[in-house]
């Protein structure tokens, strides 16, 4: 699961600077890692974010991960999609 979160956060980053994306100065976490996460929680833990946040922060996977407030993360989701 390591190794498919690094390849997916260096394919979102790379596609996010591509297409000239900036993450917002306020932001927690940068948009390839709200991506990353988005796509983990999809394809291992079937769109669970409680256990999908649970395993990453075991993993050390993200620095300043969200909380388990799906509004949080929609929330972030939906400013992305309107950019």
């Amino acid at each position: 699961m390591e190794l498919y979160a690094t390849v997916v956060y260096v394919v979102s980053s790379e596609l996010l600077k591509t297409l000239g994306v900036q993450d917002d100065i306020q932001a927690k976490m940068e948009n390839a890692e709200v991506l990353t996460f988005a796509v983990v929680a999809a394809k291992f833990f079937h769109s669970n974010y409680v256990k999908t946040r649970y395993f990453c922060k075991r993993l050390g996977l993200f620095p300043a991960i969200l909380s388990n407030s799906r509004q949080e993360l929609f929330r972030l989701c939906s400013e992305f999609r309107k950019k």
